[in-house]
Parts: structure tokens; C-alpha cells; sequence
């Protein structure tokens, strides 16, 4: 008889602490959906990189003479990419050119140029190179696209975040013969090109807090011809070269887009 009133009141005691922590839960939750949230903060975050090559073969014009040197350039790149934007919600003031904008990573450009002698007697080629050079954010401040740029906007119940950035070749290449040459060929589109969208309604994004959505695109081009342009790797060369020329870029970024409700 003691053993069961005992038993009974364990589970009076159990059963009134259930409801004080349910009560507890009910009073947080209340709490925090009368938040006044006033801001978002946009993150864009990612990688990617891509590889460049094109190649001349040498042109005889007679034995032992050249009019055009043989060429053979290569460029591997690897970069990071980081950008957070703070806007009001759900109106979207504040400062569009963002904070914490990063870059990260290396461009590797090299070009086996071996030096041969054209029909006036005048050396051609020699220019070969090996540089490294480190990536730096894009940043453009006037014009009728500057970037980066983070914008929040829609009406009623459905809004969008469409966030660009990019990243360029910084400056001081370290390696042989780097000035002036042509580096980060694979990387050149990225310059602006950095771009994410998230469409999403007013009620997802106060109901969960925070959204996200993944971003990825990729670019795929080569040519092999008398009118390969090695700067696009397209055939529309205008005036067409003695010797076909190659030419291919393969490049791609993979990203993360997030919001975040933040007062």
C-alpha cells in the first residue's frame, strides 16, 4: 500500500513537470514569433576554377624559316568566393555593395613559346612564361552593373534575393616574364558573373528562420580551325589564320546561397 501511494506520487511529480516544460516550450515559441525581425543577412558563398589551353603550331613559310612561332598556353585556376549583405526586411534598404567580401585562390598561367626566325631574319616567339598570380574580389563601383550588389524585392507575400559578385586576377604575378602576358584566360567571365537567386515567400522565411538554395553554373567551348579566336575558343575569327589554331575552356563555380532573418 505505501509502495503504491509512493509510485502515484512520482507520477504527479513526472506529470507536473511534463506541463511545466510544455507550458515553458508554449512560452518560447510565443516569444520568439513576436520577434520583431528587421533585417536579413544574405550570404553567398562558394568555389570553383577552370582551365584554359590553346596552342599554334609553328607556320614554314620555307625551310628554316617561320612566319608564325609555335605556342602553347595553359591555365589552371582555383578560387574562392565569399560576400554577406545586410537589408532590411522585407523592404530591402541598406547598403546593396555589401561587407566581408572575399576572394581566395591562384591562377596558374604558363606558355611553352619557343623563339624561331621569320622570313626577315627577325627572331619571332621567345615570350614563354610561368606565373602564378592570386585572385582578388571584382569590385566595380559606377557603370550600369556594379558589383557586387546584393537586392531584396518583390511585394506581398513573395519575395526574391538576386546577389552578383565575381572575382579577378590581383596584381604583382610572381614567376618569369609576367608582365604583360595573358593570364587567368580561364577565369575572364567571372568577373561579374557570379550569380545567385532565391525566390521565396515571407511566411517560409519567418516560419523557418533562415533559407538556402544551391547555385552552380558551368561554361564548355573549344574550337580547332583557321578562324579559332584563342580568346573566346569560338570559330568567328575574322580574318582567318595560315595554320589552324585550338582552343578550350572548360569552367564552372558551385555556390551557397542563404538568408537569415536577424534583427
Amino acid at each position: 500500500m505505501g509502495q503504491s501511494r509512493r509510485l502515484t506520487a512520482i507520477g504527479v511529480l513526472v506529470t507536473i513537470g511534463a506541463l511545466a516544460l510544455t507550458f515553458a516550450a508554449v512560452a518560447s515559441a510565443r516569444h520568439v514569433k513576436h520577434i520583431k525581425y528587421r533585417h536579413v543577412l544574405i550570404t553567398f558563398s562558394g568555389s570553383g576554377g577552370g582551365t584554359y589551353t590553346a596552342s599554334n603550331p609553328e607556320g614554314d613559310s620555307s625551310p628554316g624559316v617561320c612566319y608564325q612561332a609555335a605556342n602553347s598556353v595553359k591555365t589552371v585556376d582555383n578560387f574562392t568566393f565569399s560576400e554577406q549583405f545586410k537589408l532590411t526586411f522585407p523592404d530591402g534598404a541598406g547598403n546593396p555593395e555589401g561587407r566581408a567580401v572575399k576572394a581566395g585562390g591562384t591562377d596558374i598561367s604558363s606558355d611553352a613559346n619557343p623563339a624561331c626566325t621569320n622570313g626577315f631574319g627577325n627572331q619571332a616567339g621567345g615570350d614563354s612564361y610561368y606565373c602564378t598570380t592570386p585572385f582578388i574580389k571584382a569590385y566595380q563601383s559606377q557603370g550600369e552593373a556594379p558589383y557586387p550588389m546584393g537586392e531584396l524585392f518583390g511585394a506581398g507575400r513573395h519575395l526574391t534575393v538576386d546577389v552578383t559578385g565575381g572575382v579577378q586576377s590581383g596584381p604583382n604575378p610572381v614567376g618569369t616574364n609576367c608582365v604583360g602576358a595573358p593570364l587567368g584566360m580561364s577565369v575572364d567571365s567571372f568577373v561579374d558573373t557570379l550569380n545567385g537567386k532565391l525566390h521565396f515567400s515571407t511566411a517560409a522565411l519567418k516560419k523557418h528562420g533562415s533559407l538556402s538554395v544551391k547555385v552552380h553554373a558551368s561554361k564548355n567551348l573549344s574550337c580547332g580551325s583557321t578562324t579559332c579566336d584563342e580568346n573566346t575558343c569560338i570559330n568567328d575569327q575574322a580574318g582567318p589564320s595560315p595554320v589552324p589554331d585550338t582552343c578550350s575552356t572548360a569552367q564552372d563555380y558551385t555556390g551557397d546561397l542563404k538568408i537569415k532573418l536577424v534583427k
